[in-house]
């Protein structure tokens, strides 16, 4: 599995605020996020650096992973799903797994389900 994604699954406990942000905006919680992942560091802030808006507009057009997320929400609305922690891997929905699920079981299931590229 990824530096990255072993420290934030690892450390979700410190992310999972109920809104608490210790006055950080949404980019600077990100950063806190992938601080000391190791090589990936930059690559990861990078795609979530927020995207400038146009002149004379008071917000950003979200970051490059913006569109990521918004065709996972529409993959997930369009199969009735609409809270977690319903998993799709390969378009193959997964009951078996969770948000409780610990990082061994999710290696196991993705292997297994040949998504190795993921982990």
């Amino acid at each position: 599995m990824s530096d990255a994604l072993e420290k934030l699954y690892r450390d979700q406990d410190l992310y999972l605020t109920d809104g608490v942000t210790d006055g950080k905006n949404r980019f600077e919680n990100q950063q806190s996020m992938v601080e000391g992942v190791g090589s990936n560091q930059d690559a990861i802030l990078k795609l979530l650096e927020p995207t400038p808006g146009s002149p004379g507009q008071v917000r950003h057009n979200g970051n490059p992973m913006s569109n990521e997320m918004r065709w996972a929400v529409k993959y997930h609305r369009k199969r009735g799903v609409h809270v977690t922690p319903t998993v799709f891997v390969n378009g193959i929905e997964v009951g078996s797994i969770g948000s409780g699920s610990s990082i061994d079981e999710w290696t196991e299931l993705l292997e297994g389900m040949g998504a190795a590229a993921c982990v």
